[in-house]
């Protein structure tokens, strides 16, 4: 198996291997190429030494030597061409090779002698991905997966933005066809030591994880130009996938082109839109499937049907959807551009969803900041401030309060000021037992759990 390796396009490609016994200090290797043109100029990593260029042999002599990143580029210059490849520094190239032979236990050992520090299992993780081919990914993060916990939750955690940001790319693991995506996934999930992971939550993610930072582009056609189809994949919406390609649809392209994707849904049995709404308004489980049922029957209904029906279906697609994928912040907003002719209480409800959901995968991400920012503005809502004809929701100012007042505390912690970020959970504390002027379940859930986070503080 040639563990580094990829295609430069324009007929070429390369490979790296070692040519002796990989030391953890030290590692001979050659990068071999199908076709190399005399280089004009060759830079290297602090950790990569050029020992020899033979462009009849079309290959480079390198020496790998510890250093103090794990990878770096080596970047070659040729006429009109330049190629940048990721290598490995000779600590981290050891620990790839122990792990591929079997010898997790070894490879870490290495890891955490050269490199060890708290995100020692991420930045492993990061040059790993850049530079090996998938297979060689695999087996070895599964390996290291099996002595190691923390690089199982890497995995895990990182495991749907990793395909997703692997689609239509670049790079030794680019993802160029719809059938390499299921291969891939179905390799991931074979593995012995890697927590399984869903094509559902990884189409989702590649929707709506730019929306998160303000932008949507073309990622409809990309999954469509790989091999997507957007019609057959999930005729029944059984997935969070057709919420998801509607929500997109309405952010991007309006109301006219999701009515059109809608039209392309299998009729349900019962046709009735009265029936349907009966049915999806009484359901406990699986709302936004309920809804679903009654989206596909809209398309001959009035507008404020269709409003409606599809408001409620993205919804409660993004209140049911405990996936893995960063989607909901997407499904509110849509929802939102169809609130036009329902009443205030549906714009003020799906608004503040709309910042919560934001709020917590800045939170995620550690986005403290615009955490908070989105946290505050979803407050504001709750209050009813923002709009003179919205109403105060005591329940959602709690959660609106209980959410900013821990990111305050937990910027507070990071900055080492334990005793201000106690004070600031005692303070949301307060605040949130003012507002429980009649015994409410949820609003004590938010004050337990702030008590929680605070006393873990004491």
């Amino acid at each position: 198996m040639d563990i580094i390796r990829d295609d430069l396009g324009q007929h070429n490609s390369y490979v790296f291997s070692h040519v002796k016994e990989p030391e953890a200090e030290s590692t001979l290797g050659e990068l071999r190429f199908d076709n190399l043109p005399d280089p004009l100029e060759i830079n290297s990593p602090p950790f990569c030494t050029i020992e020899q260029v033979d462009n009849q042999e079309g290959k480079i002599t390198i020496k790998l030597e510890k250093g103090g990143k794990m990878r770096g580029n080596i970047s070659i210059q040729t006429i009109g061409k330049s190629y940048h490849i990721s290598l490995f520094s000779a600590p981290a190239y050891f620990a790839v090779i122990s792990a591929i032979d079997g010898r997790g236990e070894q490879a870490i050992d290495v890891l955490n002698r050269y490199y060890g520090d708290s995100r020692l299992e991420w930045e492993f993780r990061t040059a790993c991905r850049a530079t090996l081919q998938y297979e060689a990914f695999i087996t070895t993060m599964d390996e290291l997966a099996e002595y190691s916990g923390q690089f199982e939750n890497v995995m895990y955690r990182s495991a749907t933005g990793y395909f997703a940001k692997r689609i239509d790319d670049r790079g030794p693991q680019g993802i160029n066809s719809y059938q390499m995506l299921k291969d891939r996934v179905d390799q991931w999930n074979r593995a012995e030591n890697l927590t399984q992971i869903s094509i559902n939550d990884i189409l989702a993610e590649y929707l709506g994880r730019g929306w998160i930072h303000n932008y949507l582009t073309n990622e409809r056609e990309r999954l469509q130009d790989i091999g997507f189809n957007p019609t057959s994949y999930d005729p029944s919406w059984n997935t969070i996938v057709p919420a998801s390609w509607i929500a997109h649809l309405l952010l991007t392209e309006g109301e006219d082109a999701a009515r059109d994707y809608i039209k392309n849904r299998l009729v349900p049995h019962e046709t009735s839109y009265g029936k349907l709404s009966e049915k999806a308004n009484n359901a406990n489980e699986d709302r936004w499937k309920s809804w679903g049922d009654v989206v596909a029957v809209t398309g001959s209904e009035a507008e404020e049907n269709f409003h409606y029906a599809t408001y409620q279906y993205l919804r409660f697609a993004g209140t049911d959807y405990h996936g893995n994928a960063k989607i909901n912040p997407m499904l509110y907003s849509a929802a939102t551009t169809l609130t036009g002719p329902l009443p205030e209480f549906f714009h003020q409800r799906i608004r503040f969803e709309e910042q919560i959901s934001l709020g917590h995968e800045y939170r995620r991400d550690k986005n403290w900041q615009a955490a908070q920012e989105a946290f505050q503005n979803a407050k504001v809502i709750a209050t009813g401030e923002s709009v003179g004809s919205y109403d105060f929701d005591r329940r959602k100012v709690a959660q609106a309060k209980k959410s900013l007042g821990h990111i305050e505390a937990t910027v507070l912690a990071i900055d080492n000021d334990i005793e201000a970020a106690i004070e600031k959970y005692q303070t949301t504390i307060s605040d949130l037992r003012r507002l429980e002027n009649d015994p409410d379940v949820r609003v004590q859930q938010y004050i337990d759990f702030l008590e929680q986070e605070r006393d873990s503080m004491l």
